[in-house]
């Protein structure tokens, strides 16, 4: 029949909005604060968090900046979450950078430093991970439901940070 659409289209339309919605809300996604408390993102985390990510040692020439202005802001500032993606780092250099981070973040800051060595796939395709932007920071904010109200891929901006405090969270 013409205009009626089949069972098989509304399938796949029903797959592929299914997939959509899986995407923006990430699901039991492990990680570890610097000061060794296991969390589990989104579920251990205030609604309206604000997530940094890295994943790779370029990419913290962005999230360093952002967390600095997010930091700066007052409505973020106790939101923020700075994410160190080291699945794919030898254990012993995760070791030295989790180190090396830990002395240089503020002691009251080391509950907001989550450290990911596990699950990193899941991690890239909550994010929306593109190889081609390694180097970048990955920023996504979370709504009450733990679903992603906002999601911005680079340097941090005047614009990206207004978007990202005045997301409808």
């Amino acid at each position: 029949m013409r205009g009626v659409p089949s069972a098989r289209v509304a399938v796949g339309v029903a797959l592929l909005l299914g997939f959509a919605a899986a995407a923006t809300t990430p699901a039991d996604l492990p990680a570890r604060t610097l000061a060794d408390a296991d969390i589990t993102v989104p579920d251990d985390l205030p609604a309206g968090a604000l997530l940094i990510v890295g994943f790779s040692r370029g990419s913290n020439a962005q999230t360093e900046p952002w967390r600095k202005r997010v930091d700066a802001d007052a409505e973020l500032a106790p939101l923020a979450y700075s994410v160190l993606v080291l699945e794919g780092a030898p254990r012993w250099v995760r070791g030295l950078i989790v180190r090396g981070v830990r002395r240089a973040m503020p002691d009251d800051q080391h509950d907001s430093v989550l450290v990911v060595t596990q699950d990193g796939d899941a991690w890239r395709a909550w994010v929306g991970f593109e190889p081609e932007s390694q180097d970048a920071a990955y920023v996504v904010r979370l709504d009450g439901l733990g679903k992603t109200c906002f999601r911005h891929v680079g340097a941090v901006s005047d614009d990206a940070l207004l978007a990202s405090r005045d997301a409808p969270c």
